[in-house]
């Protein structure tokens, strides 16, 4: 039924092209959602074993270290070469003009890496391997370094909501606790420790800008409620919107930044409803199934599509794609021996 939900979403995709203004770029906006396609069709027909999805699931944790190792080597590298040249780069440098200069964007990489950390927690609670919980440190570890609130939240309330229901099963509070002090602990050092992130909190950076897409955002989607604008009309809409009611622009795209707000602007109320259907079938069979991991990566995910379009790109959409149609399905059973 999830997959389901996403075939059929996709054929909404194709049907906006009939009557999006800009064609080609809804093309091009459908060719980058195609492993929506793709992967539920693909996966689906090749009932894959739990041997080769965990293989899988090990590739994508493995990736996702080797690209926070190459962003650390990376960062690195150019600190000492700035210190050797005796120039002093404000820390945001390294956290976000540095990654995207090497076409890093901080939103999609720490998506990529907060659900791997989220599939090493889980390795770890079925094989009670601490190599598992050293690679949910240091992702999260790298999540911080990259000061990306949203991935940070989603991250850790996924882990602290896990134990929470964990603790009400057992009837036993210290599962509760300890998680809690953890976080409450690792909060404060983050805290202090990162003036970095005190500032982005304070001064709400980032905040104000999307405020502004979100308004002309929800002006945009007024106009067409029910199909939207179109495939790769949405954007244009919202850029018109923007600049009628003078909102300063400081922006380089109008993305809204916002996963939700964007499914209205392009395939309207219908799109959202498959998009959010899909969510809610995937959550239901994973409940009724005891499927852990799917529980712990859709609010993840969820999560992160109120303050990033995530789904707007390539790196994006075939994460989410390869990983929903994975695991929408069966649970994995036998993991330890792994």
């Amino acid at each position: 039924m999830p997959a389901l939900c996403l075939l059929t979403l996709f054929a909404v995709f194709l049907v906006s092209l009939i009557y999006t203004d800009h064609f080609l770029r809804g093309w091009w906006e459908i060719e980058k959602k195609l492993a929506l396609l793709v992967f539920p069709l693909i996966l689906g027909s090749l009932q894959l074993s739990d041997t080769r999805r965990i293989f899988i699931l090990k590739a994508y944790v493995f990736s996702a270290v080797c690209s926070a190792l190459y962003g650390v080597g990376l960062v690195y590298a150019h600190y000492l070469n700035h210190t050797a040249q005796g120039m002093q780069m404000n820390f945001a440098y390294y956290q976000w003009i540095l990654p995207y200069l090497h076409d890093f964007l901080v939103p999609r990489w720490t998506m990529f890496a907060g659900g791997a950390a989220l599939v090493s927690f889980w390795f770890f609670l079925r094989t009670k391997k601490w190599l598992y919980a050293l690679l949910f440190l240091f992702l999260n570890a790298f999540i911080i370094f990259l000061a990306s609130r949203m991935a940070l939240v989603a991250v850790w309330g996924v882990f602290l909501a896990y134990f929470m229901v964990k603790a009400v099963q057992e009837k036993k509070l210290y599962l509760l606790v300890g998680p809690l002090l953890f976080l409450v602990i690792s909060s404060g050092v983050l805290w202090y420790a990162s003036p970095y992130i005190r500032s982005k909190v304070n001064n709400a950076s980032g905040t104000s800008d999307r405020t502004y897409l979100w308004r002309a955002g929800y002006e945009a989607w007024l106009q067409s409620p029910l199909l939207g604008h179109g495939a790769g009309t949405g954007t244009v809409a919202v850029e018109e919107v923007f600049l009628a009611r003078g909102y300063p622009v400081t922006l380089k795209s109008f993305e809204v930044h916002n996963q939700y707000l964007s499914f209205l602007l392009h395939y309207g109320l219908l799109g959202l409803g498959l998009f959010v259907a899909a969510f809610l079938t995937a959550f239901y069979g994973g409940w009724k199934k005891g499927n852990v991991l799917i529980l712990l990566l859709l609010p993840f995910f969820y999560c992160t599509f109120f303050t990033e379009t995530l789904l707007a790109n390539h790196q994006g959409v075939i994460t989410f794609a390869l990983l929903f149609s994975l695991l929408a399905g069966s649970p994995i059973q036998h993991v330890s021996k792994y």
